[in-house]
Parts: structure tokens; sequence; C-alpha cells
């Protein structure tokens, strides 16, 4: 018989898609059946968080995909019920500060998925689902984001969002809102300004960013999935920026899984393995900052070409989703065939 892993969805956000993609990679590769369960609702967890509970080789194992560490009650309530903790928006300082043991760095999130995924299935199943998913782009696997372009690479991209303030949340976390917002728009502005013509960028067309920057909205077609992970695979340097809680967002996971040259907001929270400032990405605090790094590699390819291998290197060693699950799984002490030609 089979051994088998257990994974319980506490949510159904997408933020778990990557997890349960590496879980799902992982156990093919090790010979494991993987059962997944909704428990969602009902009165096995007490708690609701972006979260799932995975059970392997009598190890509980929670891996929490949450942006920042806004729910430390929900947080709390899962340490008390397993034997390691994973979270994506990793903090010493603050896990020292909260008393909070035994939680590990989990890795860079994006979106990827597989064909079947029980979260991106609806209403619409099988074949037709799996087709509409891949020409709207919201079928994204690993092998697809790691695609080469095939094209010369050019361009300087940042495309971005803008969030809605909503009355349901704290001030503290409207005020985060606005401040991200502009923070965007700034960075847009002073970037098309200083680099001009390479700059590939603008906003998501929505009401935030109509009323906000009518100037800066692009058409649909600019930034539909497709045509935007096109955009990012032949772009010479890509720009990200803090997302939600300090977190680090989800294009700065898709710029080092595509090999990208990358400039960012400095980083608040750890990306395990080698990783680090100078080789897998350059930092700024202001927007003129960030204009001048760009400049800076775009009259340096050699620098480029060195940043782009470095992180392709680390997506293949700690970002592929079968890899990182695997090393989560190995800071457990469970190794399989994956991983184990790593070290």
């Amino acid at each position: 018989m089979k051994k088998r892993i257990r994974i319980d969805l506490l949510s159904r956000a997408h933020h778990l898609n990557q997890p349960l993609t590496g879980f799902h990679r992982w156990a093919k590769l090790n010979g494991y059946a993987l059962e997944i369960r909704d428990c969602t609702a009902g009165s096995k967890y007490r708690v609701r968080k972006t979260a799932l509970v995975a059970a392997v080789d009598g190890l509980r194992l929670v891996y929490d995909m949450a942006d920042g560490y806004q729910s430390p009650e929900a947080m709390e309530s899962l340490l008390g019920c397993c034997d390691f903790y994973f979270k994506r928006s990793f903090s010493e300082d603050v896990n020292q500060a909260m008393g909070y043991r035994k939680v590990y760095p989990y890795g860079l999130n994006y979106d990827v998925t597989w064909a079947g995924n029980p979260l991106t299935l609806g209403r619409k199943a099988g074949m037709l689902r799996t087709a509409w998913e891949t020409v709207s782009g919201r079928l994204v696997t690993p092998e697809k984001m790691e695609q080469p372009s095939g094209r010369e690479e050019k361009g300087v991209l940042f495309l971005a969002r803008l969030w809605r303030e909503e009355p349901g949340l704290t001030p503290a976390e409207n005020r985060e809102r606005r401040e991200i917002n502009r923070t965007r728009i700034r960075l847009l502005r002073t970037l098309n300004e200083m680099i001009g013509e390479p700059v590939i960028g603008g906003l998501r067309d929505d009401p935030v960013a109509a009323e906000m920057a009518p100037d800066l909205v692009l058409p649909a077609r600019l930034t539909n999935r497709n045509r935007y992970l096109a955009l990012m695979r032949r772009a010479s340097v890509c720009v990200a920026t803090t997302g939600l809680h300090g977190s680090i967002g989800w294009k700065f996971g898709e710029y080092i899984a595509a090999g990208r040259a990358v400039v960012s907001e400095s980083l608040r929270y750890t990306v395990p393995g080698p990783f680090r400032e100078e080789m897998n990405y350059l930092s700024f605090a202001a927007p003129e900052e960030c204009a001048e790094q760009v400049r800076f590699l775009l009259s340096h390819p050699e620098k480029i070409r060195s940043m782009q291998e470095s992180n392709r290197e680390y997506a293949r060693d700690y970002l592929k989703p079968e890899r990182l699950i695997g090393k989560t799984l190995e800071t457990a002490g469970i190794r399989g065939k994956e991983t184990g030609s790593l070290c």
C-alpha cells in the first residue's frame, strides 16, 4: 500500500496553489498517494486562515501562506497542534517577540497550479475547464513559468494594481493601502520620466486606478495573465514593490522563477537558501533610487546576465514547487528522491 499524504485546506484562496502543486508533484515523484480535503467549513479546525495542514509520515505540518502576521490568534492555535510550521512571510524578529517556536521560513510564493487542482475546479470541470484556464492564463504550470521567451530580451517591466480601501479594514490597513497606491503611482511616473521608452509599465484597469491615475491605466489586453507572462519572460529588468502587510509580492516570486533580473523594494521577510541582495536582486527605498538601479543594470548587461543565471539556479534548486516542498519536508526529517540529490 502506498504511503499517504493528507492535506486539509483551511482556505480556498489561490495563495495555496503553489504548496498544493508542490505536494502534488513531490507525491508523484516519491510514490505517495495524495488526499486533499476541504476543511473550510465544519468544526475540525476552529480557525480561518490562509493555510493548509499536511499530515506526512506521522508528522503534522502547517503551511501558512498569509501576507504577514495579521492573525496571531489563528497562528497560535495552529502552532499548538503541529510539529513544524512553515510561514511564507517569515521574520525571526517577530517570532522571537511573539514567543513563537517551531516556525520556519517557507519561501517565495507565486501562483502556479496543475490541471485538476481542486482549488481551481468549479462548476465547469474536465477538458472544458482546463481549456478555459489555459486560454485565460489561469493555468500556469511550473514549465510555463520557466519557458524561455525565444525572443530578444528588452524593456523594463512594471505592471501593478492598486488596492481599494475597505470599511471592514482597520485604519492601519487602509493607511497601508493608500501608501502602497501612492508608491506604485510615483514609481511608474518616475520610471517613465527618468528611463523613458524602455519602460513597459502601467496599472491594471479597475475603478481605483481609473480614479487615482487614469493616465497610467493600461488596456486589459496588456495585463491579461498570458500577455503579462510573455512580457515578463523577455524583459531585461523587472521591477517589484512590497505587497500587503509588508509581504514579498507574488511578482517577485514570478520574476525569480522565470530567471529575470530584478529591482525591488527592500525585502522585509526572509527568503531561505542562498538568496541575497546584489546577487539575486537590487533594492531601492525610493522611486528615484529604483530608476538609478534600473539605469545601472541597463548599462551593465553582464550584471543582468549574472543575475539571471543566479535566479535560474535558485529557482531550479529552491523554487520549483516540488523542490520547495521537498526542502520543507527535509527540515522535518522527511527525505525524498527529488531533493536527495541536492545535498
